[in-house]
């Protein structure tokens, strides 16, 4: 499948969480639309994500064994070895690369994410309080309902500094963020509301951390996270055995 440098930059920009607002809405909606270019998103994802955690300690191998054989020949290498030396490891990195993603084409994290994500409800603070006596946690939440989740987050994280242990604070934090695709600032608060054993957020908090996970092609720990929901019977193990069985 074929890939033009627009889509490279565009793509890489969203994967390195720097699209915002209506650009990264109009970039989600796009995703869910059209399974061709989520494909290239996949496919994008894996080469810069899964190759350095997967493979990178194979090519180094290889590369040391390539450079171990030549100096035994001689201690001067002659310039086409040199060129052939490089030649062999990009060869190497293309050859891993196209393993990678045909070993995970099926899986297309981020159409697996996008199926399955909707942002927590706002249990904390109802929209109908009148805006006069909001304080700004809940205008904060004003926001997260509407979906405006930049100005959300930085709501948030001031209210964070100023209240650290607001568990809730955290979780919506963590959603927002998610939402905006910032996924390791998302994965961070989300493993602190866990923690807290918090009795009506940490058991969403595990399924949306399963899903962050997801959306960064770490799989290993998406389905630790989505087995042990699974197995507790809870309100997304139904979600979370959908999921595992298009992994």
């Amino acid at each position: 499948m074929s890939i033009d440098n627009d889509d490279i930059d565009h793509i890489e920009k969203y994967l390195m969480g720097e699209m915002q607002g209506k650009e990264l809405e109009e970039f989600l909606e796009l995703l869910k639309e059209d399974e061709e270019f989520a494909i290239k998103v996949n496919e994008r994802s894996l080469l810069l994500a899964g190759i350095e955690d997967h493979y990178s300690k194979e090519l180094k191998k290889e590369l040391k064994v390539l450079e171990k054989e030549e100096r035994t020949k001689s201690k001067v290498i002659p310039l086409h070895l040199k060129k052939s030396t490089w030649a062999i490891a990009a060869s190497l990195l293309l050859i891993i690369t196209f393993t990678l993603i045909i070993t995970n084409n099926n899986k297309s994290p981020e159409k697996l994410f996008l199926a399955y994500y909707e942002p927590h409800p706002n249990v904390i603070n109802p929209s109908e309080r009148s805006a006069d006596s909001l304080d700004n946690f809940s205008i904060a939440m004003r926001f997260y309902s509407a979906k405006q989740y930049e100005k959300a987050v930085e709501l948030l994280e001031a209210g964070a500094i100023k209240d650290p242990d607001n568990i809730a604070l955290k979780f919506y934090l963590a959603l927002s963020n998610l939402s905006l695709a910032n996924n390791n600032k998302a994965i961070e608060d989300l493993k602190i509301v866990i923690k807290t054993g918090h009795p009506t957020l940490s058991e969403p908090a595990q399924w949306y951390l399963g899903l962050a996970y997801l959306r960064l092609s770490q799989f290993t720990e998406a389905k630790s996270i989505f087995s042990s929901i699974n197995s507790k019977g809870g309100l997304y193990s139904d979600e979370a055995a959908k999921i595992l069985n298009q992994l």
